[in-house]
């Protein structure tokens, strides 16, 4: 509860006082929120992500961001957490008018329910379509070192972002 408490007190600080517009992100799993798994987790299982993105450099067509990371699994073997820190490089109206595309990078400490801390990395590519000025609808698709099965994953995630400004 510090730790969440503590977390807020520096969100709402950053968004104060940023002079670059900070965006919050809430994504799900779509296949755990839809589909059963092989590993014995029934639809629909909760694995959110929260992402804090902070936009460091922004050309006319391109940005680059800083993100910190925050995923939530309630899983069949017990809760998963993933906490990471990375960056990414957006393309902005590029291709077509209002789309997004980020192609990121991050290096994270998970914890299970019955397992220590484990360092893991992970990759991701975002597609966001701006519905406004403050909120955009996003698939992400995330490639993580699950450090805590000793494999990679790939997932698919659904979900929103607000922007501050």
């Amino acid at each position: 509860m510090k730790t969440l408490a503590l977390s807020l007190m520096m969100f709402i600080t950053l968004v104060g006082y940023s002079q670059n517009p900070i965006s919050f992100a809430l994504y799900q799993d779509a296949k755990l929120l839809t589909c059963n798994d092989d590993h014995g987790n029934k639809s629909p299982t909760l694995d959110i992500l929260l992402k804090l993105k902070i936009p460091l450099y922004k050309t006319e067509m391109s940005y680059i961001v800083v993100n910190t990371n925050y995923e939530h699994a309630d899983l069949f073997g017990g809760y998963y957490n993933r906490y990471s820190f990375g960056f990414g490089y957006v393309l902005d109206n590029l291709i077509v008018k209002n789309v997004e595309i980020n192609f990121g990078a991050d290096y994270g400490y998970i914890t299970r329910q019955h397992v220590g801390g484990l360092w893991s990395w992970g990759l991701s590519n975002e597609i966001a379509y701006k519905l406004t000025d403050k909120f955009k609808i996003t698939i992400l698709n995330q490639f993580v070192q699950r450090s805590d099965i000793s494999t990679n994953k790939y997932s698919l995630f659904g979900g929103l972002e607000y922007k501050f400004n």
